[in-house]
């Protein structure tokens, strides 16, 4: 988006403002929204999708937050086929452990079963929802701190509840300035 400048304004300057309005930390709020709104789109939108099949089986599904965030979106249909998805991949994976696990194979490669079936079971990714929210947290406290001479941003920022701890320690991490840290202080 461009304002009259013509230079961009970045994702989630707007968002950052409008959850300023929040009664919580505005990182925090928005968050737990991009969170929710992926879980929905997975759920009743990508649930057939050959890749979001691909991306559970790696995974081993969600991790438990977002596992249950999940299931209050209330979709189990949705959510028994991901996850038999995730039931199948186990299934494979500890099927060809057992092929590979006689005595004389063992002992060939100098495993032990216990070894190699807890490789066999193991997420080769993260849960996709931790990885995108990591990836919108990343993008909102890089323009919190780059919008910290913005008057517009400041001034919605003394208006909100300001941001929780361990946001302020990052934001701090990346930039900060006098009027931030009095401002920060003032909410505390």
């Amino acid at each position: 988006m461009e304002n009259r400048l013509g230079m961009l304004t970045p994702l989630g300057y707007f968002d950052l403002i409008d959850a300023m309005k929040e009664e919580s930390c505005p990182v925090c709020f928005l968050l737990k929204r991009d969170a929710s709104k992926l879980l929905r789109t997975i759920l009743y939108e990508s649930v057939t999708e050959p890749e979001t099949h691909a991306i559970f089986r790696e995974s081993f599904g969600l991790c438990s937050v977002h596992g249950w965030q999940m299931a209050e979106q209330g979709n189990v249909m949705s959510i028994a086929v991901l996850y038999s998805a995730v039931v199948d991949e186990a299934l494979k994976r500890t099927r060809k452990h057992q092929t590979l696990s006689s005595q004389r194979l063992r002992g060939m490669l100098n495993l032990t079963s216990k070894h190699t079936l807890h490789h066999a079971v193991k997420a080769n990714a993260p849960c996709p929802v931790c990885q995108r929210i990591d990836e919108n947290q990343a993008r909102y406290l890089s323009v919190f701190a780059d919008k910290l001479t913005d008057t517009r941003f400041i001034t919605a920022f003394e208006t909100s509840d300001g941001l929780c701890l361990s946001h302020f320690q990052q934001v701090v991490a990346l930039k900060s300035t006098d009027t931030f840290v009095e401002i920060q202080r003032s909410k505390w």
